[in-house]
């Protein structure tokens, strides 16, 4: 009777064995292996519920945050593509044609001009060109007891105008000035910088080309520019606009050393490629390092492209 009665209480807890004290231990067994598994079993569901308690809470927070949104605008302009260069268009191929910078503000160059206060001028005798196509209005110009570190920053800026003489009186002024000892050009360099940036910005293929003609006059005129320009940050101000223009092929005029009208005539991404080349030989490693961060597509003295 004790026996049956173990039997039959250890199945009534969910066992199907009979008689003996065999049996009865296995039965001990699996009620101790029941119970260990209720507090698991227990935890399991409590995580569970926590778990679908804070899922239900995050829930409840994004839909009323989403609540509060207003509804957008579909007339509010999209925000700027870096492949549109501009605002982003739908199905519009990832590279347009680059334009002039509409938002271009006067330079204070060209206002001096139309002032007449420029120190400079050009020589009504000079049929545009060679060294003595610029008349400078102040005696001793451009080296002896002329402000040359007020002036030159100016006449960098003017190197964006397309429009003639203004183009040969900044670009032609500029190099002059740039002549003078390294005493007085060294401290100018972040300004020049600043500058050239700013001209640079008006993303035409002349002030392109003509900013980075000052540059390869800077740069062969005074070897200790180039470590002054990567100081002031100067590789990554002045880069994007070369970037932009690097395969360009169109056909610019720079400097004005010959009788040429407009100066010589060149390829854009030849000027470019022949400045950026400058900057790195003359930069290192460091400095082709930065401009290859820069520029990616730059390969440091790769054969000319045929026209």
């Amino acid at each position: 009777m004790t026996g049956g009665a173990a039997t039959r209480t250890v199945g009534s807890g969910g066992t199907a064995t009979r008689g003996g004290p065999a049996s009865s231990s296995r039965g001990a067994g699996s009620v101790g292996s029941a119970a260990s598994s209720k507090p698991h079993a227990a935890s399991h569901n409590v995580s569970a519920a926590l778990s679908h308690r804070s899922s239900a809470g995050l829930a409840g927070v994004v839909a009323a945050a989403r609540e509060k949104l207003r509804p957008v605008d579909p007339n509010l302009q999209e925000r700027f593509c870096v492949h549109c260069r501009g605002p982003h268009r739908r199905n519009a191929p990832p590279h347009p044609p680059i334009a002039a910078n509409p938002w271009r503000m006067e330079c204070e160059f060209s206002v001096m001009y139309k002032a007449s206060e420029l120190p400079a001028d050009k020589d009504s005798g000079s049929f545009m060109g060679g060294k003595d196509c610029l008349r400078w209005k102040v005696d001793g110009a451009p080296f002896e007891d002329f402000d040359i570190a007020y002036w030159l920053p100016i006449f960098v800026e003017g190197a964006q105008e397309t429009t003639e003489p203004m183009r040969l009186i900044a670009i032609t002024g500029s190099k002059q000035m740039i002549q003078a000892d390294w005493s007085v050009i060294g401290p100018l360099i972040p300004a020049i910088v600043s500058r050239t940036r700013r001209a640079l910005n008006s993303k035409t293929p002349a002030a392109t080309a003509a900013c980075l003609d000052i540059v390869r006059c800077l740069l062969t005129t005074h070897p200790g520019a180039c470590d002054a320009m990567m100081r002031c940050d100067g590789y990554r101000r002045m880069a994007p606009v070369p970037n932009l223009f690097i395969k360009s092929k169109e056909m610019v005029r720079t400097g004005y050393e010959l009788k040429m009208v407009g100066g010589q005539k060149e390829r854009l991404c030849d000027v470019i490629d022949d400045v950026l080349n400058l900057m790195a030989r003359q930069g290192g490693a460091r400095g082709l390092a930065l401009l290859k961060s820069y520029i990616p597509t730059f390969t440091p003295n790769k054969p000319a492209v045929p026209r």
